[in-house]
């Protein structure tokens, strides 16, 4: 296993339990060189998680972005502090500017 593999895997480990998140499954990781505004709010537009968000107001749609270059999508679960759904990494060389602009100086966005 190399060096970065394990880096990554640990990023995600301490981030998520930063959140207080109880991992219920592995997240895939996807590595991509830059990434999108539009690609983390099209994971949330999927019909299952947009359903699973309307259906349920203790839902959060999160993205958490790590030190190691890795933002996680998930959907929590304010009221248990668990993920509620699949959730996906992404590792990226670089944010474009419109979700540069979002996240701005924080580690956290609540999308809604």
């Amino acid at each position: 296993m190399s060096i970065k593999l394990i880096i990554g895997i640990g990023a995600i480990a301490v981030g998520l339990a930063a959140l207080v998140l109880c991992k219920k499954k592995a997240p895939a990781l996807i590595t991509v060189d830059i990434l999108s505004a539009e690609k983390v709010i099209t994971f949330f537009k999927r019909p299952h998680i947009t359903t699973l968000l309307q259906q349920d107001k203790n839902l959060l749609a999160v993205a958490v972005k790590h030190k190691s270059a890795i933002i996680t999508l998930a959907c929590f679960n304010k009221a248990t502090n668990t993920i509620q759904s699949e959730f996906i990494s992404y590792r990226y060389k670089t944010l474009n500017d419109d979700l540069q602009t979002m996240f701005g100086d924080k580690d956290m966005l609540i999308l809604s």
